[in-house]
């Protein structure tokens, strides 16, 4: 009889079965979150050491332009990031210019709404006050995202030099492995050149940019991230328990 003092004694209590699955499947839960986890940060890592390699790579062929990205302006001015991406852009085409006086200086960015000019215009102007000659600087100036940065340049470097033609690609580092994506997507035969960026918050900058990339193949990354995020840690603990 059950002692009317004590009703939970009534209750039947969990079987030994039941406490396996639950615990099965916390386990399971917590493996999940930790593969999850881990997964994100080896991305991260990936594009950051993807963005650190690229530059260091060599071209077999002699680069015939140098193509610097824009960033933005501020009130129709290159900013700090932009100008960094400029200076860069210019000394490595002074470099192949040594050598071949008909390398061109691509300079690739469009009038954003509410600017007084073009971003291309702004780096024309700041390439002739660092002593590049008009006959070598060559503007794209219709592009506003990064994907038209490339398309377009693609398209007026083909116009220009032929298609088959190669050079460098100038950005900030931590934009490197998806302009990189972009180039070889466009079929731009070019090297990365990565221009520093100071004081950017990196986190943010990098969660964007990664976030960017997989968002232009996300079937191949979905599935990738389901393998390694759910199916591996199903597989471990269901094998192990």
């Amino acid at each position: 009889m059950t002692d009317p003092d004590r009703p939970y004694d009534a209750l039947p209590s969990p079987g030994p079965r039941l406490a396996a699955v639950l615990a099965t499947l916390l386990l399971l839960l917590a493996a999940v979150l930790a593969a999850t986890s881990a997964w994100i940060v080896l991305v991260a890592l990936a594009y950051v050491a993807v963005g650190v390699l690229l530059p260091r790579l060599r071209l077999r062929e002699r680069p015939r332009y140098v193509a610097v990205l824009g960033s933005g302006l501020e009130a129709g001015r290159m900013p700090d990031l932009l100008t960094r991406r400029m200076d860069t852009g210019i000394e490595r085409w002074a470099a192949l210019h040594a050598e071949d006086p008909q390398v061109r200086l691509v300079l690739s960015g469009g009038q954003a709404p509410g600017q007084p000019r073009s971003e291309a215009a702004a780096m024309a102007e700041h390439a002739r006050s660092r002593g590049v000659p008009d006959a070598a600087i060559v503007l794209e100036d219709r592009s506003r995202t990064t994907e038209e940065n490339v398309a377009f340049t693609r398209a007026l470097v083909a116009d220009l030099l032929g298609p088959a033609a190669v050079g460098v690609l100038v950005t900030s580092g931590y934009h490197v492995p998806r302009v990189a994506d972009l180039a070889r997507s466009a079929g731009l035969a070019v090297l990365l050149a990565s221009a520093p960026a100071v004081g950017l918050p990196w986190v943010r900058v990098v969660r964007h940019e990664v976030v960017m990339t997989l968002g232009r193949h996300p079937v191949v990354h979905a599935l990738a991230a389901l393998v390694v995020c759910v199916v591996v840690p199903a597989v471990v603990v269901l094998t192990r328990w």
